[in-house]
């Protein structure tokens, strides 16, 4: 899977109260959850390889093993 493609799979990281998109990521660690938690469990138990990934996109994968 890409990086791309797995970020936008698991909903990237959204605000914990609000849903809303988070843009700088990190800055508040302690409201920024995964938008759809159940596809982020589907993926991390076959996940192997994180390809063409941006930053952000390890960012989110750090956070949902979190």
């Amino acid at each position: 899977m890409e990086g791309p493609e797995f970020n936008k799979y698991v909903g990237g990281l959204v605000h914990k109260h609000t849903k809303a998109e988070i843009i700088i990521m990190g800055k508040e660690k302690d409201v920024e959850v995964i938008g759809n938690i159940e596809n982020m469990k589907k993926v991390r138990t076959n996940l192997k390889v994180l390809a063409r990934s941006r930053p952000n996109d390890k960012y989110v994968m750090v956070a949902g093993l979190r």
